[in-house]
């Protein structure tokens, strides 16, 4: 809604003659509702800066090719951002995933067990664990995008993550099914 952004089209060079991946364009793609939100929010506080988008499978390969690409990307360029997303815990009979039951318990079994695992792991920026507990915990859709963020941040010197907030889609509407979320920078 706020215009284009350039492609990190160099970035891009470099990584498909290490790594073999399915380029998008605007006519071809695999929809993602994360970018789609990402990408104004971008614009709207750096500008007009090149971007490179990439989505990492929940799979230990995706650290590497995180690792190469930062380790790239910062060849070409000093001011880097690298931005990872992940919804947490899917839950409810609308996901059909209902381990807590439903209700009230259920919804602090997920907050305080199966999402605040998963945030923990944010904070170690224990990358090979998120890739790990995603698929197995059900607490992280995208596990490799996380880990791939942690990975890339570590190259770049982050030590720690910070928990800035965590919220969840109960909290503003109770019901059987919702969804955990939770802001981690890196440094």
């Amino acid at each position: 809604p706020l215009g284009n952004l350039p492609v990190f089209e160099e970035l891009g060079s470099v990584m498909a003659e290490q790594y073999e991946f399915v380029k998008e364009t605007p006519f071809s793609f695999e929809p993602d509702n994360t970018i789609e939100v990402q990408l104004p929010v971008i614009r709207y506080f750096m500008g007009e800066v090149p971007v490179f988008c990439a989505g990492l499978p929940k799979k230990e390969k995706s650290l590497g090719f995180a690792s190469c690409c930062i380790k790239e990307a910062l060849k070409l360029t000093k001011n880097l951002v690298v931005i990872g997303s992940t919804d947490l815990t899917h839950y409810g009979p609308g996901y059909a995933f209902t381990p807590a039951g439903y209700g009230k318990e259920a919804f602090d079994w997920v907050k305080n067990k199966n999402d605040k695992s998963m945030v923990d792991l944010f904070i170690k920026m224990n990358a090979e664990e998120i890739i790990k507990e995603g698929p197995a915990l059900g607490n992280a859709c995208c596990s490799g995008a996380a880990a791939g963020a942690v990975s890339g941040s570590r190259i770049m010197g982050a030590e720690k993550g910070v928990l800035l907030s965590y919220s969840n889609s109960y909290e503003k509407s109770p019901g059987e099914s919702f969804v955990g979320y939770a802001g981690v920078v890196f440094e």
